[in-house]
């Protein structure tokens, strides 16, 4: 398809709005040609109509996309907000087993459920369940 086209999506009361030289430019991750803000739907297709008059129009999902893929690389690039590195602390059971802490609260210590997983951290997306232990794992400040 070597037609030019255009999308427009809304955006925190604004509307972005994006032409790409064809439908394969915009498949093939390729930047706009023109690209602007507008502050309505109308205004927004009428700015990329006066940029490009002959684009087609093509769905929001395509500008949304855009959007989220800038505003992602965006975050990548924002400094951690912990400066420091947090100490791995760990609980014993009764048959001597090592559990990493997941979470400390006042009344209850949270592990993963998995301690192998827990000590070599082979599930870093979080995906492992965190369960309570608080009833195995009598600590020291426990009456």
């Amino acid at each position: 398809m070597d037609n030019p086209i255009y999308a427009r999506c809304s955006a925190r009361n604004r509307w972005y709005w994006a032409v790409w030289d064809s439908l394969d430019a915009w498949f093939e991750s390729a930047e706009p040609m023109f690209e602007g803000w507008a502050s309505s739907a109308a205004q927004a297709e009428k700015q990329a109509l006066d940029a490009q008059p002959d684009a087609t129009k093509s769905p929001a999902w395509q500008a949304r996309s855009l959007l989220e893929h800038r505003a992602k690389a965006k975050r990548r690039q924002r400094p951690t907000k912990e400066t420091g590195t947090s100490r791995l602390e760990y609980v014993y059971d009764y048959e001597n087993r090592r559990w990493q802490i997941a979470k400390r609260t006042e009344k209850r210590i949270y592990v993963y459920a998995d301690p192998v997983c827990a000590m070599f951290r082979l599930d870093p997306s979080g995906s492992v369940p965190i369960v309570n232990v608080y009833k195995y794992i009598y600590p020291t400040w426990a009456g």
